[in-house]
């Protein structure tokens, strides 16, 4: 049987949720996710710096809380970011877990 740590190695690094969600559904999938979590704004925006044609050219939702009604958001159109309200629905591209932040023991 592979440990845990071997079924990870086979993990992509980055996942795209197949379709747009709210931030508050993608943040309850992704918070406490073993695997995966969603970028930060900072993430986000080095993404578009480095990555921009990995990415579809649209709005991305980061883990970056504006405030209780309000997330950041990254365009992949332009590199613009910015807050907008969390039941607003766009793309979610999430990040594999580093050893260190995972959430369950091998």
């Amino acid at each position: 049987m592979e440990t845990r740590d071997k079924v990870k190695e086979k993990l992509p690094k980055y996942y795209d949720e197949p379709e747009e969600m709210a931030w508050d559904k993608a943040m309850t999938k992704y918070q406490y996710h073993p695997d995966y979590r969603m970028m930060t704004k900072e993430e986000l925006s080095a993404q578009y710096k480095n990555n921009s044609k990995e990415y579809k050219a649209d709005y991305y939702w980061s883990s970056s809380e504006d405030d209780s009604n309000s997330a950041w958001f990254v365009s992949f159109s332009n590199g613009y970011a910015s807050s907008n309200y969390k039941g607003n629905t766009y793309r979610v591209r999430v990040i594999l877990r580093e050893k260190k932040e995972r959430k369950y023991e091998n």
